[in-house]
């Protein structure tokens, strides 16, 4: 379906160019998205599912860069240092807003250098585990963990991401220690579980690379209830976990001057996915939430902040950069 060239932009959060360059006709080269990880993760789909939309209306190269490293922050820091010219673009996820916690040596100021321009998609993560193992659901898992402590392993896309997390709040209220094995990126950890390396994965569906149901299966999910989309794998708090749950978020962000508030008042309200077909059954099939933008009158705050949340508190004292002594990190994203 041929879609207007100003409806696929609000959809992708690009908005209009600053007044500094408005002047000047948009878009003047390809536009530019990074995906701060590896190919064959969550944040390298996403953005490869919004290249040919948008491509197809602006009438210019759309190009997915892979810029891997440091939790997504090597990428993240090439989009914020680069001219703020409404050409380039990262889609960054949790670990943007523990990052800082984790590495006070960025090179660029989360806050200062980038503003959030729109929240694309949401989503559970699942705990998945490769078919011929024992584990057949979450109880399992913990007795195994208690009974024999730092033996079972489980994979993450990184230190400090919400996978990790969620898995480290688990250990918590469960009175279990597991292995942390941090990967690159969900290409890398979902070869990784498929291939029996590591006894669990913890990512979204996109994340475990589309191997659920096929060479891994899933123990349970991270939301506070059952997705629609997988109603047949039961909650983390279902399977025994009380007060742990998570959603993971993708979002696009750029240099500060490239957002404005007419491109926030040009936003539709959307009803659904990106609303090509073969994207729109795509989008479903990976499990994630389209993100429906709702115009507010006032101008929201978009600097990333963090707020204390008990959930994600460490129960118990542990020297910095030990994840659990982070409080739960939100981001503010346009019409959120």
């Amino acid at each position: 379906m041929s879609l207007h060239r100003r409806t696929v932009l609000a959809a992708a959060g690009l908005g209009l160019a600053a007044p500094a360059i408005r002047a000047q006709a948009w878009p003047n080269g390809p536009i530019r998205l990074v995906a701060p990880f590896p190919p064959g993760g969550s944040a390298d789909l996403l953005c490869r599912l919004l290249q040919n939309p948008l491509r197809a209306s602006l009438g210019v190269p759309v190009v997915v860069e892979n810029r891997p490293g440091a939790g997504g922050a090597i990428g993240t820091a090439a989009v914020a240092r680069s001219a703020p010219d409404g050409q380039s673009y990262v889609l960054v996820f949790d670990t943007h807003v523990v990052n800082p916690a984790l590495n006070p040596t960025l090179g660029f100021d989360p806050d200062k250098d980038l503003r959030a321009v729109m929240l694309v998609a949401t989503a559970p993560m699942l705990v998945a585990t490769k078919t011929d193992k024992p584990f057949q659901d979450i109880a399992a898992v913990v007795a195994r963990a208690k009974a024999a402590p730092e033996t079972v392993t489980y994979g993450t896309v990184g230190i400090g991401s919400l996978a990790h997390l969620t898995m480290e709040r688990l250990q918590d209220v469960t009175g279990t220690k597991m292995v942390h094995v941090p990967y690159r990126g969900g290409g890398p950890m979902s070869t990784a579980a498929s291939a029996g390396e590591i006894d669990m994965a913890v990512a979204s569906v996109v994340g475990l690379g589309g191997q659920v149901g096929t060479t891994l299966r899933a123990l349970a999910q991270t939301g506070e209830t059952r997705s629609p989309l997988r109603p047949d794998i039961p909650t983390l708090i279902e399977s025994g976990v009380p007060d742990v749950s998570a959603r993971a978020f993708w979002g696009l962000m750029a240099p500060p001057a490239c957002r404005t508030r007419s491109s926030r008042a040009s936003m539709p309200r959307w009803s659904g996915p990106p609303p090509t077909p073969p994207c729109g059954r795509r989008w479903k099939g990976r499990g994630w939430t389209w993100w429906v933008p709702r115009p507010r009158p006032s101008r929201p705050s978009c600097a990333s902040r963090r707020r204390s949340g008990p959930r994600w508190c460490a129960t118990r004292r542990s020297a910095p950069p030990d994840p659990r002594a982070i409080v739960k990190p939100v981001v503010s994203f346009p019409g959120t």
